[in-house]
């Protein structure tokens, strides 16, 4: 069973380009597994969740009521336009050299850090990370809002409570980081997966119904989840493993092949679960 849903999971991989819709609860004029382009709109109706892929890590989040855009969908110049309403990102792998733009009514900033990003009422709160502003040097970390109607603005939040779309944020990363296990779990039983396929990617996961991040290394999410990694399952000590020498195997002969990045065998027959069209 394990090998017929990797072989079939295995076809199914997002690039690095932003704009799967991986999930969507409610009413939207999006669809799961639809690929959404560069300035084209997404909008939820009342009472909806929706989850958007950014690059392979980072999520963008969108509470009922919300319409966004996306200002770029491919790195260095990827970004997010918010149109009206609440949007959260769970940002990862983003830095200075390439940022992820964020704009909402005149404001224009980047995040430069992995983080976790409120956008509601017109003001981004930094709950965790670091942001930069258009034309400004100063960088804001955790606890700060901006916003900017006719002149910039940044104040120190204190104390709050946390928005729906923040609950349903966290859990929704709590379940992708345990798809991302069973994942990998998977694949360490799979002798023929070429490694080099694997690293920092999305892959899809039948229980979790949606893709899930595939990290090179070792890698925690904002939400302090860890990761297993490509180099976690197949890498010890320098060495690339073979299935019977991968961790947790305790038989199997003592030679470190590199198995791994055998040609995959024939095709399966497709899993019972079966995952939708990757997007072009």
């Amino acid at each position: 069973m394990v090998t017929l849903i990797l072989a079939f999971m295995m076809q199914f991989t997002v690039s690095t380009r932003a704009g799967f819709v991986n999930y969507v609860q409610g009413s939207a004029n999006v669809s799961v597994t639809q690929t959404v382009g560069d300035r084209s709109p997404i909008r939820t109706g009342d009472g909806a969740f929706l989850e958007v892929l950014l690059k392979p890590g980072s999520y963008l989040r969108l509470a009922g009521n919300t319409e966004v855009e996306l200002d770029g969908v491919e790195l260095p110049d990827m970004g997010v336009r918010v149109i009206s309403g609440t949007v959260l990102i769970e940002a990862a792998g983003y830095d200075k050299r390439t940022p992820l733009t964020i704009g909402v009514g005149n404001l224009k900033g980047q995040i430069v850090a992995d983080g976790i990003y409120l956008v509601s009422d017109g003001n981004v709160l930094v709950l965790d990370g670091k942001m930069l502003t258009s034309g400004s040097t100063t960088t804001y970390g955790k606890g700060w809002q901006l916003s900017q109607v006719d002149a910039f603005q940044a104040a120190k939040v204190g104390k709050r409570q946390p928005l729906p779309l923040e609950l349903w944020s966290k859990r929704r990363s709590d379940e992708a980081a345990r798809a991302n296990f069973e994942v990998g779990s998977s694949l360490r039983e799979e002798p023929n997966v070429k490694i080099s396929s694997l690293f920092d990617v999305w892959l899809w996961s039948p229980g979790f119904g949606g893709f899930t991040y595939m990290p090179g290394y070792g890698f925690r999410s904002p939400y302090g989840r860890q990761y297993l990694a490509v180099r976690d399952i197949f890498v010890v000590g320098g060495l690339v493993l073979g299935r019977d020498h991968r961790p947790g195997s305790d038989t199997g002969p003592t030679d470190t092949t590199a198995t791994a990045t055998n040609p995959s065998p024939t095709p399966a027959p497709p899993a019972p679960r079966p995952a939708p069209p990757a997007p072009k």
